[in-house]
């Protein structure tokens, strides 16, 4: 009984303070933000990965030829094209 009264006591506090308002709204922004980051993955994975331009310029890296940062770098100006 205690118990439960307490833990209704705390529910009313984190209602009337708004936290738990406050809470949810952080709960869906976060939910939302993962969401979009896993389309993002997929569409890098399936449209960047997987071409031959990026095959190209591992090979460059590679080779020395390049660094990772400007393979980042382009691939990242591309997503966001």
């Amino acid at each position: 009984d205690e118990l439960i009264d307490a833990l209704d006591e705390h529910f009313e506090y984190l209602e009337d303070s708004g936290e738990l308002e406050s809470r949810r709204a952080e709960r869906t922004r976060d939910e939302i933000i993962a969401m979009i980051n896993e389309q993002i993955g997929r569409y890098v994975a399936e449209k960047i990965i997987t071409s031959d331009e990026f095959n190209s310029q591992v090979a460059a890296v590679n080779e020395r030829e390049s660094d990772p940062y400007t393979v980042v770098n382009g691939v990242m100006t591309s997503v966001l094209k």
